[in-house]
């Protein structure tokens, strides 16, 4: 056999696989690429039905790589390290994600429209407790990883409207647009709309 160099590549001689009564291509496939781990976030993005500008904006602030004004500085880029959002503290992706007050607010609404009752985590403890709580296949986990991905969306949507435009909403605003845009994309799907269809549309 011409493919024998990678079947002992994959640790099986040619005797073996002759003689042996099945083969699994898939097996062989996971030997011959080795043990990786896993990454903890695939769930948050590969199993997400948001928008996929949405998936794209959560998958950079996983790996803080939004021009937060934290990383412009240390880019030696000169401009206020003030949050545009709250105009209190210096914004980094910790802050915005979700420290700051305003978004504090929305991801607190957006968490009570979804019946979790639980205080708000720094980033790196928002990630776990989505990792830990959220990985399923269920209704009420898509429908959370959606209402994450929407709200890092969102949040960061309004931090460039407020630097860029000058132009603001009310949290309030925010709340329902994400709501009414997790109900607009989750209705595609039957078991997450019956869910949505117990939840509010407009919060």
């Amino acid at each position: 056999m011409k493919a024998h160099k990678y079947l002992e590549a994959a640790g099986i001689s040619q005797a073996d696989f002759l003689q042996g009564p099945t083969f699994s291509i898939r097996k062989t496939y996971n030997k011959l690429r080795g043990d990786f781990p896993k990454v903890q976030s695939r769930k948050m993005l590969c199993n997400n039905q948001g928008c996929p500008r949405w998936i794209f904006i959560h998958y950079l602030a996983i790996y803080g790589r939004l021009a937060t004004k934290d990383r412009l500085i240390k880019w030696s880029i000169n401009c206020n390290p003030t949050c545009p959002l709250c105009e209190n503290w210096p914004e980094s992706n910790n802050h915005l994600f979700f420290q700051c007050p305003v978004t504090h607010e929305v991801w607190e609404k957006i968490l009570t429209w979804q019946g979790i009752q639980r205080q708000i985590y720094t980033w790196d403890q928002e990630q776990r407790w989505a990792n830990k709580h959220a990985h399923g296949n269920n209704a009420r986990a898509e429908i959370y990883r959606m209402a994450l991905s929407g709200c890092i969306y969102y949040t960061w949507k309004e931090r460039n409207m407020r630097v860029f435009q000058q132009k603001k909403k009310t949290t309030a605003v925010l709340v329902k647009q994400i709501i009414q845009d997790i109900h607009t994309k989750g209705e595609k799907k039957p078991r997450n709309a019956k869910r949505l269809r117990e939840l509010n549309f407009y919060p």
